[in-house]
């Protein structure tokens, strides 16, 4: 009885777990960067918070490939992303490609936004002028809202 007794309270941690973390779509497709309020490359100067809820990254800003507002000018950013274990981790001085949201000033990102190593990245997405990413994410709102509109 205890032997069956651990096994199920094993099989239940690894379900648990397992299953925890999960992102619906693995892999963003870049469109879907268009919904986040900004992506950036740059690299993690600094953490805080690392034993509090939430950890707070700041980034040197490398370029800006895409925002819903200004962030022209700004060479560092704060972000903050949880510090459970669906939290992000990124090492420091390390490039990454971040995609986040704003709330009340507030940059967020999390585990399933489509953060990425900049060195992971397919050599042509790395190539992409950030025009082109501007001129994508301004056609696909464009088409978002007219199609909202119609209904």
């Amino acid at each position: 009885m205890m032997q069956m007794l651990l096994w199920m309270t094993i099989a239940f941690c690894w379900m648990t777990v397992g299953l925890a973390c999960r992102c619906l779509q693995p892999t963003p497709a870049v469109t879907d960067y268009c919904q986040k309020d900004i992506v950036f490359r740059g690299r993690p100067v600094a953490v805080y918070g690392t034993n509090a809820p939430s950890r707070i990254y700041t980034f040197e800003v490398d370029e800006i490939f895409w925002s819903k507002r200004s962030f022209a000018g700004r060479t560092r950013l704060n972000v903050t992303t949880s510090n459970n274990s669906c939290g992000e981790h990124f090492g420091l001085n390390i490039p990454f490609v971040i995609a986040a949201t704003e709330l009340n000033g507030q940059l967020s990102t999390s585990l399933c936004s489509g953060n990425k190593q900049w060195n992971s990245l397919d050599i042509n997405l790395q190539r992409l002028p950030q025009t082109s990413y501007e001129q994508l994410c301004t056609s696909i709102n464009n088409f978002n809202q007219a199609v909202a509109q119609r209904s």
